[in-house]
């Protein structure tokens, strides 16, 4: 299964999040949450896992990818990722905390197509700002060949089905998730 919603988030929603990312990645903000892997899919990459509004759109948006879906889902965990010119994503399959995923895109400077073999068959989608490719992680390999533009920001939301096999993965092991829900208000 891969779909696709065009504006996920809406204008405002888009403008938000971007403002907050564009603080954290570009004015230094929340130093602690942020580090450098240099090991892992797209090395030396600015990386956030459980960044408070990533968590925020993963619990806040899940019925409307519920609804997508067809199915109850779980959330797991979310992570963020800032991509500058000629890094990419290695080719993998995602952990089973990741069986139904989604690449929501909150900035670019260059159309960027996110790949994925189904069968035999390689499969590309480019997403605007504010739009969402939903993909069983777990299941299909994916990834990004090297980024032509200067600055792309892509959230990563993660969930396991509420009925599957991978309900242990549900916080990703944690119990608990990283955001006061209470003073939010939504959008």
């Amino acid at each position: 299964m891969i779909k696709t919603i065009k504006n996920f988030l809406n204008k405002k929603e888009l403008k938000d999040v971007h403002d907050y990312f564009d603080w954290i990645v570009f004015q230094g903000g929340e130093h602690s949450r942020v580090f450098e892997s240099k090991t892992q899919q797209v090395p030396n990459a600015l990386c956030f896992y459980g960044n408070i509004v990533a968590n925020y759109i993963m619990i806040t948006k899940q019925k409307v990818i519920e609804k997508k879906c067809g199915f109850e889902l779980l959330p797991t965990y979310s992570y963020v990722r800032h991509y500058t010119n000629k890094m990419e994503l290695k080719k993998h399959i995602d952990r089973p905390s990741c069986e139904i995923s989604y690449s929501l895109n909150i900035w670019q400077d260059y159309d960027w197509p996110l790949f994925f073999k189904i069968d035999s068959k390689i499969k590309e989608y480019i997403i605007n700002p504010g739009d969402i490719v939903i993909y069983e992680g777990s299941k299909y390999p994916h990834w990004r060949e090297s980024y032509p533009g200067e600055s792309c920001l892509q959230m990563f939301v993660h969930y396991v089905r509420k009925k599957g096999q991978n309900t242990k993965n549900y916080l990703d092991g944690f119990g608990h998730l990283e955001y006061p829900k209470k003073i939010f208000k939504k959008w």
